[in-house]
């Protein structure tokens, strides 16, 4: 075997091994304001209106004790390569806005915590119902999201007054899956591994051509 083949076939050894190990993932999940909790308008949220939430973590954000296994997202900013927040209109809730503080509520045997807010993460890529309460502590120009499904205003939060409304949010648990996203390293690997076995394939198509000739 030639030393381009043998080098080619090592890469993408290399190739595959570094792709078993890659372990970021992403996810989108999407909802919908469906109704509205108390009477009153609104100049910033309406029924139909569109929430996003949008993740890229990596092993080290799951929890799993053998009955849940989450992704917790405490700390995480809301832009760089990990990431988490949620978007509404002009609203961006992240992860510092929750109201617990980070504080860990249980342990999977590896010791890694479980912390509000989170998202269950099921068998087949699926996710399930978010939990925790966003509730930003420098403004009182943004409700509070009870990620499970409302958004409410409350005393001292949105003008101050219980009689902003709150309103609904239906999420869209069946459109959103979570993804392994390889690392550009592991793409890096990837190109030049197909690459060489491309020219140890060109090479040996030539050395046949010219004993047949």
């Amino acid at each position: 075997m030639g030393v381009v083949r043998k080098l080619a076939l090592a890469v993408l050894l290399a190739t595959t091994s570094a792709a078993g190990q890659a372990a970021t993932y992403l996810f989108e999940l999407t909802g919908t304001v469906t109704s509205q909790i108390d009477p009153g308008s609104d100049p910033n949220i309406a029924i139909g209106d569109t929430v996003k939430m949008t993740a890229r973590f990596d092993d080290s954000r799951i929890f799993d004790n053998g009955s849940l296994r989450a992704a917790t997202f405490y700390g995480l900013p809301a832009t760089g390569d990990q990431f988490w927040n949620v978007k509404l209109n002009d609203f961006t809730w992240v992860s510092g806005h929750e109201y617990l503080d980070g504080f860990p509520i249980d342990f999977d045997s590896n010791d890694r915590p479980l912390s509000f807010p989170y998202v269950e993460l099921l068998a087949g890529g699926g996710i399930g119902i978010p939990q925790g309460e966003l509730i930003p502590v420098d403004t009182d120009q943004i409700p509070r999201f009870i990620l499970s499904g409302k958004i409410v205003s409350g005393d001292y939060l949105y003008g101050n007054t219980y009689k902003t409304p709150g309103f609904n949010v239906s999420w869209d648990l069946g459109g959103a899956k979570l993804t392994a996203v390889p690392e550009p390293s592991v793409w890096a690997l990837t190109i030049v591994g197909f690459g060489m076995v491309g020219a140890a394939s060109r090479r040996r198509t030539r050395t046949l051509r010219t004993i047949t000739a």
